[in-house]
């Protein structure tokens, strides 16, 4: 499993929302937004869904753990294996019995319609650099549509 870590606020990390947005498949940040957080320390503020999916973790989180019962370290931050400036800000890693990711989802009801067909497929490449992160083979993902 990757290494935990705290890591300071350095612009200069890539994490697993990045992932999206580098390959122009997120809905939430361009390539460009990474390309100035890292480059000039450029960051975007957070919006009411963004603040109200904040508040509305521990519930989801609380549903997961009561689903899967296991033991969960709650927001670990893993050091990528191979990338150094790679870091997963993970919301929930499952580590017992077994080694799972898990990703808290909430979801406007306006973007509903995206999750139509599964998972996103920028949501996929957030959960696989996870996996990664972690080291791990199994990714959950806790989708709240409100």
């Amino acid at each position: 499993m990757g290494e935990p870590m705290t890591i300071p606020a350095d612009r200069r990390l890539f994490g697993g929302a990045d992932t999206g947005a580098i390959l122009d498949i997120s809905p939430y940040a361009t390539a460009a937004d990474v390309w100035l957080r890292i480059v000039h320390g450029e960051q975007k503020t957070m919006n009411n869904a963004a603040d109200h999916g904040l508040l509305m973790e521990p519930g989801v989180f609380a549903l997961i753990e009561n689903q899967a019962p296991g033991t969960y370290q709650r927001h670990p931050t893993l050091r990528h294996p191979q990338f150094k400036h790679g870091v997963g800000h993970l919301d929930l890693l499952r580590t017992s019995p077994d080694l799972a990711v898990v990703d808290a989802k909430m979801i406007h009801w306006t973007k509903r319609d995206a999750w139509d067909d599964g998972v996103p497929d920028h949501v996929r490449l957030q959960l696989d650099w996870y996996l990664q992160c972690a080291e791990a083979t199994e990714a959950w993902v806790g989708a709240f549509f409100g």
